[in-house]
Order: structure tokens, then sequence, then C-alpha cells
């Protein structure tokens, strides 16, 4: 643990759905893993911790053709703070949080949790700009735009650790999303709070409204 703790790059926030915490914490069986080295997939109540759950590139997209091993991964997503500035008072996208925060607490009256997870230099993550993505939330996007904003956003990565330590490459991105491709173990996970999807999703209109009162 000593070494864990002097090898940590930063904390970042990771929102899910109470049910999927409760997984990380006790084990679910009935929830599938993939092994980032073997890609193969495997189900176990042992499998302790944040598992890569989420597709970089979502596979059902017509004309995926021949993209980088790392575009058909399994990974996690979270983001820099609980409520980060360049999300909550984007210019150009100035609902993209509370449309998050609507995503996560449209789940049937199930209540959200927010995890504050230590990252490691030895972990792979990512930093994507998620504004290429943000289009899908407002507008209608034909299926066949659809393969190249996901590739848009999958060509803004750069490694976390060049996010950090390069303010003016930082600076380029929008809505910054960090991308974490390996699992984490229970150790490195906090949880901060649970609250009903409702309540999650007032906090973000209330973020909304605040930051346009301002503006006016």
């Amino acid at each position: 643990m000593v070494k864990e703790k002097s090898d940590k790059l930063i904390s970042v926030y990771h929102y899910t759905n109470s049910r999927h915490y409760d997984s990380m914490i006790n084990g679910n069986e009935d929830f599938a893993h993939h092994d980032i080295k073997t890609k193969e997939r495997f189900q176990t109540e042992e499998a302790i911790g944040l598992f890569p759950r989420s597709e970089f590139i979502p596979k059902g997209i017509r004309g995926m053709g021949r993209l980088p091993n790392l575009a058909y991964s399994k990974i996690s997503y979270a983001l820099l703070s609980p409520e980060p500035e360049q999300w909550t008072s984007n210019k150009e996208f100035p609902k993209a949080f509370w449309a998050l925060m609507e995503y996560m607490g449209d789940n049937g009256g199930k209540k959200v949790s927010l995890l504050e997870i230590d990252l490691l230099k030895t972990d792979e993550v990512y930093v994507v700009d998620a504004k290429h993505v943000v289009p899908f939330i407002f507008y209608h996007v034909e299926k066949e735009e659809r393969l190249e904003l996901y590739k848009n956003r999958f060509n803004t990565k750069i490694s976390l650790v060049d996010y950090l330590n390069d303010d003016n490459l930082a600076q380029k991105f929008s809505l910054p999303e960090i991308v974490i491709r390996n699992p984490i173990p229970e150790e490195r996970i906090r949880r901060k709070w649970e609250k009903s999807g409702n309540t999650v999703w007032k906090r973000g209109k209330t973020l909304y409204d605040q930051v346009h009162r301002k503006r006016r």
C-alpha cells in the first residue's frame, strides 16, 4: 500500500448507479468482465473493483472497418472533478453536464453513486474530448455520421500524464473525459455519496440555470 500511495497520479470521479457500485465491492456473478490482455469474457463474483464495461467505440455502429485495437477495448469513464467547470460552464455546449446528470439519473428510480478513484502512474488512462459525441444528446444524428463522430473523439485521445503536464495541450480540450482501460481494485475506490436519480438530475439543472442567469 505504501508503494501505491507513492505512485499515485491523481484522483478522478466516476458516476455509476448504486447497483454497479455494490458489485464492485461485493462482487456479482451475473456481471461479465473482460480481460484486457486475453480479450476473454468471464463471469465471477470474485472480480472485485471497477472493471471496464463500456466500449470505446460501440461495435453496433455501421462501417467501423479497421480501427486500432484500442478502439474496440472495454473502458471505464471518469471526470477530473465531481462537477468540472469545463462541463458545467461550457459556452459551446451549456447543457453538457446537465445532460450527463440526466443520463445518470434516468435509471428507473435507482440511486446514483459518485466514486472517487485513485489512479496510479502505471494505469492505462487517456483523456478524450467528449464534445464530438455531444451532438447525440441534442441533435438527431444520421447513422452514417455516428462512426465519424466517435472516431473524431477517439482521435483526440492523449495520455492523462501528458494532459496533466502540458497546459497548452490541455486547453485544446472542450469537454475532457477520462478513459480508464485497466481494472481498478476496490482499495482505490471510495464512495463520496449516494443520491436518488431525481436529485442528481435536479443538481445538473441547477448548475445549468446558475450559469445562464450570470450570462443574461
